[in-house]
């Protein structure tokens, strides 16, 4: 096996892999990684390819329609009960997109989007409710686009997990947390943080 370029160590190693409550370890790769990737299932991994994960996520994510929202919650309460930022967390792990624990800080990972894109999937942040005005706290909540100007996510004045049609959509950020490169799900065996770790695992 060729050497791993360091341009795609450097890409896997950033990429973590996805542990959550009820969902098997697993991180999107891009599909050049394959071929450092190919002997996984000796590991007991497995190697699946998705056609739509926007679509894959929104099914997951409505899998927990009414589910009750806690703001206190974390990915350690998923999927009983959820905040805003664990909801997207966990249906993003369903794909293998690991999240920060913060809204503010999911929403700066993907692409920030012209405008108001209700593409499947599609990240929408809504500005902070904080009665102060700092840089660091300018999302105060997030959730999914699911087409037709509607939204999924956990809050809101039902405190579940819902679908509703935002009021000033025109206020939020979208932004796209998916990447634009053919991909492929990696169901990783336990015991592995990064894809990277992975890979040199399977160079042993």
């Amino acid at each position: 096996m060729r050497p791993l370029p360091d341009d795609l160590r450097i890409r896997l190693e950033g990429l973590k892999i996805c542990h959550a409550n009820g969902i098997t370890p697993r991180v999107l790769v891009p599909e050049q990684a394959l071929e450092w990737l190919q002997n996984v299932d000796v590991r007991g991994g497995e190697v699946e390819y998705v056609d739509d994960p926007r679509e894959r996520v929104l099914a997951f994510g409505r899998r927990f329609l009414d589910a009750p929202y806690d703001r206190a919650a974390d990915i350690h309460s998923a999927p009983g009960r959820f905040s805003c930022s664990s909801f997207v967390k966990y249906a993003l792990a369903s794909v293998g997109i690991h999240m920060p624990k913060f809204a503010i800080d999911q929403s700066r990972r993907g692409t920030p989007l012209e405008g108001m894109v209700w593409e499947p999937g599609t990240l929408i942040c809504w500005p902070s409710e904080f009665p102060i005005r700092d840089p660091d706290r300018m999302v105060g909540h997030i959730g999914f686009a699911c087409g037709e100007r509607r939204a999924l996510h956990a809050g809101g004045r039902k405190h579940t997990v819902h679908e509703f049609a935002p009021k000033r959509p025109e206020a939020a950020l979208f932004v796209n947390p998916f990447p634009t490169e053919p991909s492929a799900l990696i169901h990783a065996p336990r015991g592995f943080e990064t894809a990277l770790d992975l890979v040199r695992s399977l160079q042993r």
